[in-house]
């Protein structure tokens, strides 16, 4: 059992943030033998156009702003070691794996399917056969195979589908 709770703080970002995902997350923190938070739940359209404008996003139509449910899809995830924050990707293949776990353990993955940012080609991180490390590598090899860069994006969760 990890030793580590989401604050008060990551807690209120998950505000409107679809319900299963929020469980996923808050399970997942429990489990997870890297401290982590969250850095953005549910955004507004003004903020992700202008995240799009800085090349900080790739798309306008982000899982972070309130779909037709009244919930956002998506969370960003931020890693801390001994109190501060860290960008370092294997860390967050540590929280992925946590994040995997957590579907299993909380009975919801046959009810949500959740990709990740650090493996954009996989629609659900419950169908990584490996260990997630290689699935970020894969994607990485095969974004290079097309001569396209690699988005990588170990912070984000999205919901690609979900039983209501």
């Amino acid at each position: 059992m990890s030793r580590f709770e989401l604050s008060a703080k990551s807690l209120h970002k998950l505000t409107w943030v679809h319900p299963g995902l929020v469980s996923v997350v808050e399970h997942a923190i429990t489990i997870c033998p890297i401290d982590f938070g969250i850095s953005c739940g549910v955004r507004g359209v003004e903020q992700q156009r202008a995240l799009v404008q800085a090349e900080a996003s790739k798309t306008i139509e982000s899982k972070h702003l309130i779909q037709a449910d009244g919930f956002g899809h998506a969370v960003d995830l931020i890693a801390y070691i001994h109190d501060r924050i860290s960008l370092e990707v294997p860390l967050y293949d540590y929280i992925a794996t946590a994040r995997r776990a957590s579907l299993f353990e909380v009975k919801l993955s046959e009810m949500l399917k959740i990709r990740w940012g650090g493996a954009w080609h996989i629609a659900s991180i419950d169908d990584v056969d490996e260990d997630v490390e290689t699935a970020a590598h894969e994607y990485i090899a095969r974004k290079l195979e097309q001569h396209e860069r690699p988005h990588m994006d170990a912070q984000h969760f999205e919901l690609t589908s979900f039983d209501k």
